[in-house]
């Protein structure tokens, strides 16, 4: 079962960093007070990555967000949607806990 994303979501590298949304989210879109991320919009760590070459940063995998529900035309991302690192190491973005009011189609 897939939940919408949003920016309250505990997400981080697979080596245990935390990571969170770097660019800016519609205020207007929220879910229990949390904004809805889209597609477009990548993430960043908050801190060094420990691993040899260090993850600084994710984007969403193309057609793994829900092309169906769509925020100002981008389309949101899922609890299950994949995140590849950057530089690009065959690892993806951690999605933790996020909220659970909201179902991805």
């Amino acid at each position: 079962m897939s939940f919408v994303l949003t920016d309250q979501a505990k997400v981080k590298c697979p080596h245990g960093v935390d990571a969170v949304p770097a660019g800016p989210l519609d205020p207007k879109v929220s879910i229990a007070g949390g904004q809805v991320v889209t597609a477009n919009v990548p993430y960043k760590l908050l801190g060094v990555c420990p691993n040899k070459p260090p993850c600084t940063a994710a984007s969403w995998q193309p057609g793994s967000a829900n092309t169906r529900v769509l925020v100002r035309n981008q389309p949101v991302v899922l609890s299950t949607s994949l995140g590849p690192m950057v530089p690009p190491t065959n690892l993806f973005l951690v999605i933790g806990k996020t909220q659970d009011k909201v179902k991805g189609p």
